[in-house]
């Protein structure tokens, strides 16, 4: 996998983190970056409740795997998430002792996966925040065979990514805590929130949407109780019909920067919840989405260091750390904090060690993202 390639996978994890969400992106940048057709976030134990990812293209088997096949599905009958199986280590049906005979005979693979396209997995396991073991599962297309050695070191590293990203991102939910509801806690952290129904009826849902998306639009105007309506403004409107689109079925939106007159742009994400239908499973189809509001040009900085510490750095380590991840070189960095660059090559090397990092470009991406978050309420 190219540099590139591995750079931007983990740009787009902790964008999930950090910038609204968009896990769906994420999960999809993770598959191509590892050669899989699908990644699944999900608890293994069967005994506790846990949180479930998964990508889009899995969507309609979900239902169906909970409820008539988790409980035959061989990789966990042979141990995957059972207190024997190695957290931070990659798994396979071969380190699980299935083999490509059993696959061949097993019902799991043959009448659930097969028609999936799905031929094998890697798995890379961890243990969650609540307790819970979590498997981040990357499946494999039939007739591409096992996933060779280079693809499951991608697969560890990116999930230590994803790991973290998935650990922080309540972090930046701070600020929706404190406020009591979503919109409140968008507007603390400086973002707007609007919906936007199949209608193409779109609705602020707090101030900061309403301040951002009336002020400097030449399209935009009240329609009663505090809706507004593009008019005249054809990236806002290519925006609404793609969501529409969306919510009928439709593909994926991508995120979009539309212009303000006289002031700056504005990057407008569609959430990408997955719609639940009746008895709490997957729904095709939803009538209202939610979309986040970022003004690009207040994304200030701030200092990112009690997030670092949370994700397991020393004060001293996360100082380094933020100083280095924001572009100073490590003589710069000692220049700044008063160290030898000597030492802060040392604790570079512990910082790495600690986040599963390897390379400064990787560190740089974390630390944007806690910056252009603002997650410290700075």
């Amino acid at each position: 996998m190219s540099i590139d390639r591995f750079d931007e996978a983990i740009e787009t994890i902790y964008s999930a983190a950090f910038g609204g969400g968009a896990w769906g992106n994420a999960i999809d940048r993770f598959c191509g970056a590892v050669g899989s057709n699908g990644l699944i976030v999900n608890p293994v134990r069967l005994d506790r409740p846990g949180m479930l990812l998964f990508s889009e293209t899995l969507l309609p088997s979900i239902a169906d795997y909970e409820r008539h096949w988790r409980h035959r599905d061989p990789r966990i009958r042979a141990g995957l998430g059972s207190d024997a199986a190695v957290v931070g280590e990659v798994v396979t049906e071969r380190v699980l002792g299935i083999s490509a005979a059993d696959r061949a005979r097993d019902a799991f693979y043959q009448e659930f996966l097969r028609p999936l396209d799905i031929e094998c997995f890697a798995a890379y396991l961890f243990q969650g925040a609540d307790g819970q073991m979590y498997s981040i599962s990357a499946q494999r297309a039939r007739g591409r065979g096992e996933f060779r050695a280079t693809e499951r070191i991608d697969i560890a590293r990116l999930g230590r990514h994803l790991v973290r990203a998935i650990d922080l991102a309540p972090r930046a939910a701070w600020a929706v805590a404190h406020a009591g509801s979503l919109a409140a806690g968008f507007d603390r952290l400086g973002h707007g929130l609007m919906t936007i129904d199949r209608s193409g009826r779109v609705e602020p849902l707090n101030a900061m949407a309403e301040r951002l998306m009336l002020g400097g639009f030449d399209g935009m105007r009240r329609v009663g109780h505090g809706r507004i309506r593009p008019l005249g403004d054809p990236t806002f409107e290519r925006f609404v019909a793609a969501v529409r689109g969306r919510l009928g079925g439709g593909p994926v939106v991508e995120p979009m920067v539309i212009g303000r007159r006289g002031g700056p742009r504005l990057l407008l994400q569609m959430l990408p919840a997955a719609p639940i239908g009746e008895h709490g499973t997957p729904s095709a189809e939803r009538s209202t989405a939610i979309v986040s509001i970022y003004d690009l040009a207040a994304m200030r900085s701030a200092s990112v260091a009690d997030l670092l510490c949370g994700s397991g750095l020393t004060p001293g380590e996360a100082r380094v750390a933020a100083s280095v991840g924001a572009g100073r070189s490590p003589r710069e960095a000692a220049d700044e904090l008063g160290l030898s660059e000597v030492t802060v090559r040392g604790v570079l090397k512990t910082i790495y060690a600690k986040l599963g990092l390897r390379r400064q470009s990787e560190l740089a991406i974390l630390v944007s993202r806690m910056r252009s978050a603002r997650v410290d309420g700075g």
